[in-house]
C-alpha cells in the first residue's frame, strides 16, 4: 500500500508533467525560447562588424594624405613649435 507521502509525490510528477507539456507545446514558448539567441546571434554579429567598419576607417584614415593651410591676414598667429614667432617669420613651420 502506498504512503500518503508518496501519493503526493506521485500527484505532483503528474501537475509537472502536464505544466510542462501544455507550456512547450505552445508556439510562443519555441518563439521566444528561440528569439533570445538569435537576438544575442544578432548583436553579436552588428558588433563584430561594427569593429571591422571602424578599424578599415581607422586604416584608411592613417594611410591617408592632408593638406591645410592657416590664413592669418593679420600675422598674429603665433605657433607653439617657432618659439614665439609670428607664424610667416618661422622657417621651420613654413611649408
Amino acid at each position: 500500500m502506498m504512503s500518503h507521502r508518496q501519493s503526493l509525490l506521485g500527484r505532483w510528477w503528474i501537475v509537472f508533467w502536464f505544466e510542462l507539456w501544455r507550456s512547450i507545446s505552445k508556439p510562443s514558448f519555441w518563439v521566444r525560447t528561440l528569439a533570445v539567441p538569435v537576438m544575442i546571434a544578432a548583436i553579436l554579429a552588428l558588433s563584430v562588424f561594427s569593429a571591422k567598419v571602424g578599424t578599415d576607417a581607422d586604416e584608411a584614415l592613417k594611410a591617408s594624405k592632408f593638406d591645410f593651410s592657416v590664413i592669418d591676414a593679420s600675422g598674429v598667429l603665433i605657433a607653439g613649435s617657432c618659439d614665439g614667432q609670428r607664424w610667416n617669420n618661422c622657417q621651420r613651420c613654413a611649408v
